[in-house]
């Protein structure tokens, strides 16, 4: 298979990608094309149409993939995948990392400079990469591949993760910080902010099809189908849950110090049926509160009441009907599917209410998935819906979610908010949602709780 890095009159040739199932069914179907010498390409589209499925075929990444990869590693080329906990080793401290691409002292003084430039803090260095944020795993990935004179950089939802400040310097290193060595620049995005701004050329992929391949400048003139329509005029409509007169007792009330990032006392008080943002800047500990209001990485002192009932710090402490009333669906959500097997299974041995499983799919833009199929053959916006399933099915109290809107396109982000609040008052539960983007909260107006360097509370 020829390779992207052959020049013909200026240009990087990338040849023709079909992906196909066990079945012959084809997934993907990408003809050839052209990048000029230095070109910034987005690749976006729905969720599900195979954006990501087409820079894991670039790489050879799939199962049972023949021939030489387009994308080569041993070449130059570097692949930042989106989810940031898949793309280090666990067991390594992120100095580790950084020995395997630094070699010279020198090397060293300007890998400490890019992590300035990126807002990243050089102490971080001596921690394992659980113990980051992910938007902070997001941009060592960055600056690791960055720092490797990449040929071809191709980045998966590179800011996902990240507050607008971050989300800025990410991408403008990205798009225009130029290496001697980089040829062209490949990142996916949602984002028609992001597109417009950084992209010299777009790819637009729906249903495992191109329907728009060509410069950005004709991007907003050639909208042939609805979501390309849909995706240069985004319009958000407010949505806000309706105040519910609440005499009962508060449905969580907390008070805790955290063990990582906000370090200043966080209470919240949240009624039946109420909505609370947690907004706050990449490694302020939003991760570290919904972790700790659940249970799983206690906080170093304080309290919770559900129901005006206390219950344990710690999740192994708590009895039965209090670990499943509080429900949180996780940033990265392949991390909570067991990858050998169908998700249909794991759907039904997790489910108390499995007849309105088929209402639920259809709410959220889920009813045309074959369920049958292993995790690793969803894309990362539609793991995160059906956890989400998963999670409204197993009848929470209390439903966390840690940035789980950051993969969904914005028509996708509406259509799940004004359902979840559907959802709300007919299983009379509560939502905490996790998330650095200030927008999203203005657009779906409800409490905020802003975690800084000041005492939190709502």
């Amino acid at each position: 298979m020829s390779d992207a890095h052959k020049n013909s009159a200026g240009l990087l040739d990338f040849p023709a990608v079909c992906v196909q199932d066990a079945f012959k069914a084809t997934l993907l179907d990408v003809p050839s094309f052209k990048l000029p010498i230095g070109a910034c390409l987005a690749i976006t589209g729905p969720s599900g149409a195979g954006k990501s499925l087409y820079l894991h075929a670039l790489f050879g990444m799939l199962a049972g993939q023949e021939g030489d990869p387009i994308l080569d590693s041993n070449r130059g080329d570097r692949l930042i995948v989106q989810d940031p906990s898949s793309g280090l080793t666990p067991g390594k401290t992120l100095a580790s990392h950084l020995k395997d691409v630094t070699h010279e002292p020198a090397d060293k003084q300007r890998f400490l400079a890019l992590m300035n430039e990126l807002q990243l803090d050089p102490a971080m260095l001596g921690k394992k990469p659980n113990e980051c944020s992910g938007g902070e795993r997001q941009r060592i990935m960055f600056a690791l591949a960055w720092f490797n004179s990449p040929v071809v950089l191709a980045c998966d939802e590179p800011a996902s993760s990240l507050d607008y400040e971050r989300e800025q310097a990410l991408m403008q290193l990205i798009t225009e910080f130029k290496r001697p060595t980089l040829k062209a620049t490949l990142f996916i995005s949602h984002r028609i902010r992001l597109i417009d701004e950084f992209a010299s050329h777009v790819l637009l992929i729906e249903n495992g099809k191109v329907t728009y391949f060509g410069d950005n400048g004709s991007f907003r003139k050639q909208a042939n189908t609805d979501f390309h329509r849909d995706l240069i005029h985004q319009r958000q409509t407010s949505v806000k849950a309706p105040k519910i007169d609440s005499k009962g007792p508060n449905r969580l009330r907390a008070e805790l110090v955290l063990p990582h990032g906000q370090r200043d006392k966080v209470q919240i008080r949240l009624d039946r049926q109420d909505w609370l943002w947690v907004l706050g800047p990449s490694g302020c500990g939003k991760t570290t509160l919904m972790n700790a209001v659940v249970g799983l990485h206690p906080a170093i002192s304080g309290e919770i009441f559900l129901d005006d009932q206390a219950i344990e710090l710690n999740f192994e402490a708590r009895n039965i009907q209090q670990r499943q009333a509080i429900h949180l669906v996780w940033q990265h959500a392949a991390q909570t599917w067991n990858p050998a097997l169908a998700v249909k299974v794991q759907i039904e041995r997790s489910i108390m209410n499995p007849e309105r499983l088929p209402s639920i799919m259809d709410d959220i833009g889920l009813s045309d998935i074959d369920l049958n199929r292993l995790p690793d053959a969803y894309s990362m916006g539609e793991l995160q819906r059906l956890s989400l399933v998963v999670a409204l099915l197993s009848e929470p109290r209390v439903l966390l979610l840690d940035e789980f809107f950051a993969p969904l396109q914005e028509n996708l982000r509406q259509r799940v908010v004004t359902h979840l609040h559907k959802w709300m008052r007919e299983q009379n539960f509560s939502v905490i949602v996790s998330t650095h983007d200030e927008w999203l909260t203005q657009c779906f107006p409800a409490q905020v709780l802003t975690l800084s360097s000041v005492d939190n509370h709502v």
